[in-house]
């Protein structure tokens, strides 16, 4: 009967996620999918895409996917216990979600470099080394919370329905796990990244007022500088703006504040802790004056070539239903000239697709 009780209460003590903020929540991981899906397969589809920082930002890509996806199963889960497919949903979220943020720092760390020497490729010698710290931190510090028990469900007071540290007031470790599997990370990249942002402004404008004394920089390279120097700062800040509604809620949890279950910051933590991918589509590939110019370039290219190719099929198909029966061998020598040149077309545009 004491059994049944403390059960019957655990289940009551768990906080429900109401359907505004669930639908907020999953709205922005299909958002965050379909964005950084885009910046993958544009990125392996086309060659011109295929440079050092573009490179970088499928590495967020793949990152902000995981963790959208890995999110989005919680919360359609909404975990009441702390079960074998919780502590997998944790684990890879967490450390998705860890990944990102080091790739992004890596990125204006690659940019910062790139303005300081204006050598791509001198820069794109570091990519070896942010593998090494973007992978292995993150999974160090998993592994740790999840052979020490870190992990778990969170009642709904750390997330929106994933599953993240394990919420117990009275655990003493609970705020260690908080700090080390995310909020410290996240908190050094708030000040990490507008330094970043500062240093490359900065030495961006430097560049750029010596070339107006004399040409020391390619006209391109700081016109290019120069585009980037005006959304600099839209980096950290919405980088801030996506994550910080999850460390407030942190805050207010471990003062076991009212407000922790506050609807409205249930609802900005659901769509900031998935809506990287989307947010990064949006400023690298949308608000990026040559990502889309290639991309429009080749989606008309490829318009273009399949219309062809139908046109192509329909004269073919319309030439082959006028033709008479052939009966001997030199009829069919009379229309191959036709029939050659039509096989000759098909077999260049499936050359050319390939």
């Amino acid at each position: 009967m004491a059994v049944n009780n403390s059960t019957t209460l655990q289940q009551a003590s768990h906080i429900e996620v109401s359907f505004p903020v669930f639908a907020v929540t999953i709205t922005s991981c299909g958002l965050s999918t379909l964005g950084s899906l885009v910046q993958i397969i544009t990125y392996y589809l086309w060659r011109d895409l295929q440079i050092p920082s573009r490179k970088l930002l499928v590495f967020i890509a793949v990152s902000d996917l995981c963790t959208a996806l890995s999110l989005g199963l919680g919360a359609v889960m909404d975990f009441h216990e702390t079960s074998s497919l919780c502590l997998v949903q944790a684990f890879v979220s967490t450390y998705f979600s860890a990944s990102s943020l080091f790739w992004m720092s890596s990125l204006m760390v690659y940019v910062l470099v790139t303005v300081i020497t204006v050598d791509p490729e001198k820069a794109g010698k570091l990519i070896k080394y942010f593998h090494v710290l973007c992978w292995s931190i993150p999974a160090l510090m998993c592994i740790s919370a999840l052979l020490y028990s870190g992990f778990g469900e969170t009642d709904n007071t750390l997330s929106t329905g994933w599953c993240w540290v394990k919420y117990c007031p009275s655990d003493t470790w609970m705020l260690f796990w908080i700090l080390v599997t995310q909020k410290l990370w996240e908190m050094s990249a708030y000040i990490g990244l507008v330094a970043l942002c500062i240093a490359i402004k900065i030495n961006i404008q430097i560049k750029c007022a010596a070339r107006s004394r004399r040409e020391i920089i390619p006209k391109g390279t700081a016109v290019a500088m120069q585009k980037f120097n005006k959304k600099v700062f839209f980096v950290p800040f919405l980088f801030i703006l996506l994550r910080v509604w999850g460390t407030v809620r942190a805050i207010l949890a471990l003062q076991q504040s009212r407000y922790q279950h506050s609807q409205l910051l249930m609802a900005l933590q659901g769509a900031g802790d998935t809506g990287q991918g989307f947010v990064n589509f949006i400023l690298f590939c949308v608000c990026t004056a040559r990502t889309r110019h290639i991309i429009s370039s080749e989606l008309t290219d490829s318009f273009n070539r399949s219309y062809t190719w139908l046109t192509s099929w329909r004269i073919k198909a319309q030439n082959s239903e006028r033709k008479p029966l052939l009966r001997n061998n030199s009829n069919r020598r009379m229309h191959g000239g036709l029939y050659e040149r039509v096989s000759y077309s098909a077999t260049s545009w499936e050359r050319e697709e390939v």
